[in-house]
């Protein structure tokens, strides 16, 4: 998913939001990556951006200063400067559930 026309109170240069699953692909050109998940397409068994960790893990390179992308599926949570991760819990239920406001990037938990 994508927002544009957004603030961040921690970033004065983002003015959109990327929604994905895990992150993007360092290694596979992001227009490749925002076509097929624009299209939803999916024509892998195994999809990095869904199911792997290590080689989505930091901001792709190729994302302009503008982006923030917000994912979860890496069991922590991160705020930085152009990457928000929010998995806490990783669904067990003996961890809390976190999300993020924003443009303040306030945490909130359910308390576990």
């Amino acid at each position: 998913m994508e927002i544009e026309g957004v603030t961040d109170e921690h970033n004065p240069k983002i003015d959109t939001i990327i929604a994905v699953h895990a992150g993007f692909e360092l290694d596979v050109p992001v227009d490749e990556q925002l076509a097929a998940l624009r299209a939803r397409k999916v024509v892998s068994k195994w999809i990095e951006a869904l199911q792997g960790r290590a080689n989505v893990l930091a901001p792709h390179p190729e994302l302009p200063e503008n982006v923030l992308v917000v994912s979860g599926h890496h069991c922590f949570v991160s705020l930085e400067e152009s990457r928000i991760i929010m998995d806490g819990c990783a669904g067990h239920n003996d961890r809390p559930l976190t999300a993020v406001v924003l443009p303040e990037r306030t945490l909130i938990d359910d308390g576990l």
